[in-house]
């Protein structure tokens, strides 16, 4: 219960204080004070987990083992990159591209067909060139997808500036997530194989709170600086929206540079001791 607690409210106010950077700016007391409280709040979670819960929710041990610490950095960046995707085409489409509330769901229709055609391939990609490769893979699908994006504009259109991107960026979701799972696991006794599924699950919707948090500050405050700078309001949000999109990108090709070097074989045989 103490670490639930401790790791909720730690999250909590980290993101807190980094949502509020919008209005107050970085050096606000308001902004760092939570940001303070909230990497106390998972230290002390860290100290309860470690060395005083006699059956913690989240035994340290689990992180012995370099694929699950592997995976769970992927998914991380995966998901606070890709997860920002969706907020910020929605407000794209409706306050751009004047969609109303339904035709904007509708319009995600052809990504979440591609997400889902990408998961079920998925599995047939891994036997074909392995879980290290396809994870990476996908992470640089994903990081295209979310470059084409950056390109949207108030001159825009949804089939040019939306579908090509935002298709891509879908696909390399729905490729990264199954190999990211396979790996997760892989080598993990069976008696934690659930906590490592729960502790990716974790990454996951981390990620995203993590990454809308950090992504839509940038896209705000840029398009604050372009309005005071003259620039016209479709054209300022616009340029907030690429500018988070791009920082979206580099952390999806960071996430497939942490594939690639952490997964190879001659990195995982050095942690064996580790694990062991």
């Amino acid at each position: 219960m103490r670490g639930a607690l401790l790791v909720t409210a730690g999250f909590v106010s980290l993101v807190f204080g980094i949502v509020r950077t919008d209005t107050l700016g970085w050096g606000a007391t308001g902004v760092l004070v939570p940001i303070a409280a909230g990497l106390a709040l998972l230290a002390a979670f860290v100290g309860v987990e470690g060395w005083l819960s006699r059956a913690p929710l989240m035994p340290l041990s689990i992180f012995s083992f370099k694929k699950l610490r592997a995976a769970n950095a992927v998914v991380l960046a995966l998901y606070s990159a890709v997860f920002v995707m969706w907020f910020f085409l929605s407000l794209y489409m409706q306050q751009v591209l004047g969609f109303d509330a339904l035709q904007a769901g509708l319009a995600f229709i052809p990504m979440t067909l591609s997400v889902a055609l990408a998961s079920w391939r998925a599995p047939r990609v891994v036997a074909r060139i392995g879980t290290r490769w396809a994870l990476t893979t996908g992470m640089l699908t994903a990081a295209l997808g979310l470059l084409l994006l950056s390109g949207v504009g108030p001159g825009g259109s949804y089939a040019a500036a939306v579908l090509p991107g935002g298709v891509l960026a879908a696909a390399g979701l729905g490729l990264s997530l199954v190999p990211a799972t396979i790996i997760a696991v892989q080598g993990v006794p069976s008696k934690e194989a659930g906590l490592a599924s729960g502790l990716l699950n974790t990454s996951r919707l981390l990620g995203g709170a993590l990454g809308l948090a950090v992504l839509s500050t940038i896209a705000s405050s840029h398009a604050h600086s372009e309005l005071l700078a003259g620039a016209g309001r479709l054209q300022a949000l616009t340029d907030g929206y690429g500018l988070a999109l791009v920082v979206g990108a580099a952390i999806c090709a960071a996430g497939a540079a942490v594939a690639a070097t952490l997964l190879r074989p001659a990195a995982i045989e050095a942690a064996q001791p580790e694990s062991a």
